[in-house]
């Protein structure tokens, strides 16, 4: 017999150790059209957390389980898809909807480092491939060599990157395109696909072959790769060195003496016009050539990012997921939450 908890209320005090923990906060930009302004208090935030806080209906855990599934630790990545939010960890993939304020933890039996919606599955991947069916995981049979590190919906292919290079798997099988190269990022522009790499630089594959991008002045800037993504033309990339713009003639570099609060860019959401990064340092947005610091989020040292409306979702290591609605903080997902999720299947 299965035992259900729900959590109805969090005293003051354990609200804000939610709330703040990890390195958080959100400055949008100036024109009130593309960014909101921000004017709550800290008091009004925690008074309107108290009134919404409702952690997920849950089953406790057998105390048998593995000591690695009952904690939400290394979020690697999420993905929106609707009303709910995917984020692989070390041990899993948790499910959070947005409607009913629930969670789930399918556990994987292990780490998961790429989540992506590609032909209305969602995928993820670590040591294996699989999709996400409803509270299951069901393997995909597929042929790639490593561990899978990055998914990415590219038309009809599905990108497949690994520690041992770039396939893609569709209507037509799967494929190995590059090889001997450990991928670590992907981003589609108007005709071809950006390939960032762990140690070997930067690739734009136009359909038939792959041409290595850097910089003349520094051909090593661009050797590792945290995270990419494209959108009104222009490519945003993230490195250990920085953030860097590409407009389809030049490259702008961007680095901790231009205001970001720290050099290493660990994610970036360039879905809207206002482009988020997180960093070592915090979470900040960029616009019209100006850093902001994200309110309540400038500290929170998030390892992958999702933003949709006023939404802005921050994934984070060791501190679960957080997010900033309009002007209300709050984490969404505990970082303990493995201590009293729901388990759901999986299906070799």
């Amino acid at each position: 017999m299965k035992l259900a908890v729900t959590f109805k209320t969090l005293s003051v005090l354990a609200l804000a150790s939610l709330m703040f923990v990890g390195c958080g906060s959100d400055n949008e930009a100036a024109n009130p059209g593309i960014a909101h302004e921000i004017v709550d208090s800290i008091s009004t935030t925690v008074a309107r957390n108290l009134n919404e806080a409702e952690l997920a209906t849950t089953t406790p855990l057998d105390p048998d389980q593995p000591e690695e599934v009952k904690m939400i630790t290394e979020i690697a990545d999420v993905q929106l898809v609707g009303s709910k939010l995917y984020g692989v960890f070390n041990g899993g993939v948790v499910v959070y909807n947005f409607e009913d304020k629930t969670y789930a933890v399918i556990p994987a039996g292990e780490k998961l480092n790429a989540v992506a919606l590609h032909e209305e599955k969602v995928y993820v991947g670590g040591d294996n491939l699989y999709t996400v069916n409803d509270s299951v995981l069901e393997a995909v049979e597929e042929d790639f060599e490593g561990v899978i590190t990055d998914l990415y919906s590219y038309g009809y292919r599905l990108m497949v990157g690994t520690e041992s290079g770039l396939y893609s798997t569709g209507i037509f099988g799967d494929e190995l395109l590059f090889d001997g190269i450990e991928v670590s990022a992907m981003a589609a522009d108007e005709s071809g696909l950006w390939v960032g790499t762990r140690g070997e630089g930067l690739y734009r594959w136009d359909g038939e072959e792959f041409q290595k991008r850097y910089l003349r002045r520094d051909t090593s800037l661009f050797d590792i790769v945290n995270t990419l993504d494209f959108n009104h033309r222009h490519l945003y990339m993230g490195t250990p060195n920085g953030f860097h713009i590409f407009n389809g003639g030049s490259w702008q570099t961007l680095t901790n003496l231009d205001g970001l609060p720290a050099d290493n860019v660990t994610d970036v959401d360039a879905s809207q016009w206002v482009v988020y990064l997180s960093t070592d340092g915090g979470v900040i947005s960029y616009f019209n050539g100006d850093f902001i610091p994200v309110n309540k989020l400038e500290e929170t040292c998030a390892t992958a990012l999702a933003v949709e409306g006023r939404k802005v979702i921050a994934a984070t290591d060791y501190d679960g997921i957080i997010m900033k609605s309009g002007s209300v903080v709050k984490t969404i997902v505990p970082a303990d939450a493995g201590m009293n999720f729901n388990i759901l299947s999986l299906i070799p």
